[in-house]
């Protein structure tokens, strides 16, 4: 079995001192190191495939907003940048899950 550990600088770098948006980051990183545990290990990558994807739509939604609505309350200069860094994101979410619910129908 292949030993995937978090990666504590990462979650460091990650912390903002906002603990709505910290709580937040740490939920992301942790999907997606179990995602790519079941991916490396073969075993149920399709299933987390799947719940990463439906925690994705939540978490693009919500965790955007919250972090968007900070930025604007502190005058966060790279708004805009981050902000299309967001969209482009949520995109790829969605594309993501158009794509897997493709494959599901021609599965059926």
């Amino acid at each position: 079995m292949t030993d995937i550990r978090i990666d504590e600088t990462l979650l460091n770098e990650l912390n903002l001192g906002i603990s709505e948006l910290d709580d937040q980051h740490q939920a992301f990183f942790l999907h997606m190191v179990g995602l790519r545990r079941a991916l490396i290990e073969g075993s149920g990558g399709r299933e987390k495939l799947m719940k990463t994807l439906r925690f994705l739509d939540t978490f693009t939604e919500e965790h955007f907003s919250a972090e968007e609505k900070y930025m604007r309350r502190y005058n966060y200069p790279g708004i805009l940048v981050h902000k299309a860094e967001h969209d482009a994101f949520a995109k790829i979410v969605s594309n993501s899950k158009k794509k897997t619910s493709d494959l599901d129908a021609r599965e059926r």
